[in-house]
């Protein structure tokens, strides 16, 4: 890629969305336009500038999602822009939803409702918020004081736009910087975990497509007596593998301030969530901003990468133990090759496991790989495992032994 492309980039997100079997790389940032990086499948990348996406102030980029947003089965492209520094006129800028019509991202933000084109969307992506089976877009928006609004969940109508859902507890006035999401209580619908400046937001579905903050009562609270007040990036995933979802932040403020402020994971326990970053040496104190999780060792346990602002990179992998592991990745012959959008549903012993395939929407600036990673303890051998593919359709595997990745494949 042309490194001209690439100057002042700060996040970005990766699909193979035009179905040639590789993963190809969104990025954006706050100097240069939006770039679309083509993968040839030989390890060199095509920059692809896309002006026209930063319509009116060049470089306002804040989150990147893909999915099959309209259910066509390819893969759409939500960008969510912040505004610009401080060192400019600090306005939101206009977000664009980029829907693929086979060849090429073409913008269709004329379809998004007026209300997002006035605020600054800082992370966001696509998740299932109701029993339908289209994905549902929400958006986390850093409200202010120059620019006050409250989070924004976008539900796709027939004829092709996207109206606001109101009134249903994810619409929080919060000074939202990063977004975690994932099912925490089992009933189908995403519950999401917001980072913000001087709190957490912990959205819980609590029946009749209802949520509420849980986040005192359930133990997701920053500590101010050791600084941690700006928070970041925010991934769920079960760094233990004692099959209950953990909770990754990264906090930090900016290079002129002197406070460094430590990053947390918050242990998962039985409805409750327990802070462990400092007894697992991973409270680094730094100004880090997005954080992206995977097995990048390739051990079975979840590894982390966080990025420190203009700094260096860090790496923190998990302590390798005895539980049961397993990573689930999707192929399908369609132009969605990656399936993004599924969900996956592990059973065993009488318990069950559920993870979606995303691509981008969670963190702040950042995006995982297209896997599904499982901690189930001590079960050695799962009974089932149900895919639902985004059109819907069911497929059914099993048994499996745990400890080891698997490729499912469509039929």
């Amino acid at each position: 890629a042309r490194e001209d492309a690439l100057v002042g980039p700060i996040g970005g997100a990766t699909a193979d969305w035009d179905a040639d079997g590789d993963l190809d790389v969104f990025l954006f940032g706050q100097l240069t336009p939006a770039v679309m990086l083509r993968n040839d499948g030989a390890g060199v990348f095509a920059a692809e500038p896309h002006p026209e996406w930063d319509v009116n102030v060049i470089g306002c980029g804040g989150t990147a999602a893909f999915a099959d947003a309209d259910l066509d089965g390819d893969i759409d492209l939500f960008y969510g822009r912040m505004g610009r520094g401080a060192d400019v006129v600090n306005l939101p800028c206009e977000n664009r939803l980029l829907l693929n019509d086979g060849v090429a991202l073409v913008d269709r933000s004329d379809l998004l409702p007026p209300e997002i084109q006035a605020l600054r969307g800082t992370a966001g992506g696509f998740h299932q918020f109701d029993a339908d089976p289209e994905p549902e877009l929400y958006v986390v928006v850093l409200s202010e004081e120059e620019f006050v609004g409250v989070d924004l969940l976008l539900d796709r109508q027939p004829d092709g736009r996207w109206v606001a859902v109101r009134g249903n507890g994810l619409d929080v006035p919060v000074a939202g910087m990063g977004l975690a999401a994932a099912d925490l209580n089992d009933d189908g619908l995403t519950d999401v975990a917001i980072a913000g400046f001087g709190e957490v937001k912990y959205l819980l579905s609590v029946g009749g497509e209802i949520w509420a903050d849980a986040a005192q009562a359930s133990g997701l609270v920053p500590d101010a007596s050791r600084d941690q007040i700006v928070a970041w990036g925010g991934e769920f995933a079960d760094f233990d593998l004692d099959g209950r979802l953990d909770l990754a932040m990264t906090f930090g403020t900016t290079l002129r301030s002197p406070l460094l402020q430590p990053d947390e994971i918050w242990r998962g326990t039985e409805g409750m969530f327990e802070p462990v970053a400092a007894a697992w040496g991973v409270d680094q104190r730094e100004v880090n901003r997005g954080n992206l999780v995977g097995d990048f060792d390739e051990d079975g346990w979840p590894d982390q990468i966080k990025r420190e602002l203009g700094g260096v990179v860090f790496l923190d992998t998990s302590r390798c133990g005895d539980a049961a592991w397993l990573e689930i990745r999707l192929k399908q012959d369609t132009a969605n090759p990656d399936a993004i959008g599924a969900r996956i549903r592990v059973i065993a012993e009488d318990q069950h496991w559920d993870r979606t395939i995303g691509a981008g929407s969670t963190s702040f600036t950042s995006g995982g790989p297209p896997v599904a990673h499982f901690g189930f303890g001590s079960v050695e051998t799962v009974d089932r495992i149900e895919v639902t593919w985004p059109d819907g359709a069911i497929t059914r595997w099993g048994p499996a032994d745990t400890r080891q990745v698997i490729q499912l494949e469509r039929p």
